[in-house]
């Protein structure tokens, strides 16, 4: 048994999910660009700003593919600031995460003309083909390591957010941890803002806090009554 902090840490870490890929969840994917990035840029047209969250940010294809359909959706001759942070437990996979380079096979469920406008062609070490993500790109990224059980993380925490990507991380905690993540969550959305889960993750979230969204697919939240205060000491997990 873990006897420490460190211990536990490195435990935290050796059972965190770590699964991911680009473009995850293709009907999510779809009202994302179709639906919630419309209304998102359209809603905030007058500060010409976005925000978004990758909670459990892994390797970094989930955030990346955020800034990448934002990129899309913003009008071409608008200056936007996009600000997409990325989160996860594991200092390793952020680390590899910041590199923004990936392997062939990571990348080639992308759209090719995605693909074209986004990544460079490398030549790794080993002489296997790699991709890298533009600067354009990488630069509107922050990557973190987060442990969303600690409090000082969500004091820390630059929001409010636009859009929330929490997807396949509630299903490793037990339920009344999920209830303080999801108020926790809900008090980091913007006004209009929403939160995505993993459809296995839908029965998961509280619907005294969280209501789903008429018309999208399952995973799609909205706060619903009153937005708690932010960097509240209770109901921490």
């Amino acid at each position: 048994a873990a006897t420490s902090s460190g211990e536990l840490q490195a435990l935290a870490e050796e059972v965190a999910p770590g699964e991911t890929r680009f473009f995850r969840e293709p009907e999510q994917m779809r009202a994302t660009v179709e639906r919630v990035l419309p209304e998102l840029v359209a809603a905030r047209a007058e500060a010409r700003r976005l925000r978004l969250w990758s909670v459990a940010a892994s390797t970094g294809e989930e955030a990346y593919t955020l800034a990448i359909l934002v990129r899309e959706a913003l009008p071409a001759a608008e200056e936007w600031r996009v600000d997409v942070f990325a989160s996860d437990l594991r200092g390793q996979a952020i680390m590899t995460a910041s590199r923004g380079r990936y392997r062939a096979a990571a990348v080639r469920q992308i759209d090719p003309g995605l693909r074209n406008r986004y990544f460079i062609g490398v030549d790794a070490l080993d002489g296997e083909r790699e991709y890298e993500l533009i600067p354009l790109v990488r630069r509107l990224v922050t990557f973190r390591r987060a442990n969303l059980c600690e409090a000082h993380i969500w004091r820390q925490n630059p929001g409010p957010y636009d859009l929330i990507l929490c997807e396949n991380l509630l299903l490793y905690f037990h339920q009344r941890a999920v209830e303080a993540i999801a108020e926790r969550l809900r008090a980091a959305i913007a006004p209009g803002g929403y939160l995505v889960v993993s459809p296995a993750e839908v029965d998961l979230i509280p619907r005294t806090q969280l209501a789903p969204v008429d018309g999208l697919p399952p995973g799609f939240f909205r706060s619903i009554g009153p937005r708690p205060p932010r960097g509240r000491e209770e109901g921490t997990p």
